[in-house]
């Protein structure tokens, strides 16, 4: 994944964090604020944004940001899922 992530840095604007308990986002879920733990603030509103887990930083989906990351925290959704670890694109980007 780490090759995955260094390729896309052309195309992502920034990373988000999540915290540990991110099983939703795993099984395709939009980001919702009050999991995020970190979002790079120079994200802004349309970008593609990598979607990462916070112990190890490994990448569980990629997705289309409705806010900009300085506003990634309180209540509401954040990020739209675009694709997550094990859907069909995702195994093929491996």
């Amino acid at each position: 994944m780490a090759a995955l992530k260094d390729r896309a840095s052309a195309y992502f604007q920034g990373e988000v964090v999540l915290c540990e308990n991110n099983e939703s986002c795993v099984n395709g879920a939009d980001v919702m604020n009050p999991g995020i733990v970190s979002a790079d603030p120079e994200i802004e509103a349309g970008d593609l944004v990598i979607v990462a887990e916070e112990r190890h930083k490994k990448p569980l989906a990629v997705g289309k940001a409705l806010i900009p990351g300085k506003d990634m925290h309180g209540e509401g959704k954040a990020i739209k899922s675009l694709h997550h670890v094990g859907d069909p694109i995702w195994e093929g980007l491996e």
